[in-house]
């Protein structure tokens, strides 16, 4: 998902640009563009809304799984897709669903 982001074609140039000495996983290279957000290419702040939109639909439709399952620095940071994800046989059809849409991203 959003950890996902500098795997899109969309934003490669920004990473580099940006994000060069940012460690992936965990969401910090996600963090990172983040911070630079208001500096990115329109691309990779295009897909970087569109993921953003899918997280806030997914965390509101697996909100009681989400606290259930995630710890709170994992809901807060953003990485609720990684926990989806490590907690997928736990979850519900729905929220199943929606982690895997966005994985997607």
């Amino acid at each position: 998902a959003l950890a996902q982001a500098p795997a899109a074609a969309n934003c490669r140039a920004d990473v580099a640009k940006f994000c060069s000495h940012t460690e992936p996983g965990r969401g910090r290279v996600a963090a990172c563009l983040k911070e630079s957000q208001w500096q990115l290419s329109a691309g990779c702040q295009q897909h970087s809304d569109v993921v953003a939109k899918r997280m806030s639909e997914t965390l509101q439709a697996c909100r009681d799984e989400a606290l259930q399952y995630c710890t709170t620095g994992e809901v807060s940071s953003g990485r609720i897709g990684q926990c989806l994800k490590r907690e997928n046989r736990r979850l519900s059809q729905e929220c199943k669903a929606l982690a895997k849409l966005l994985q997607k991203e």
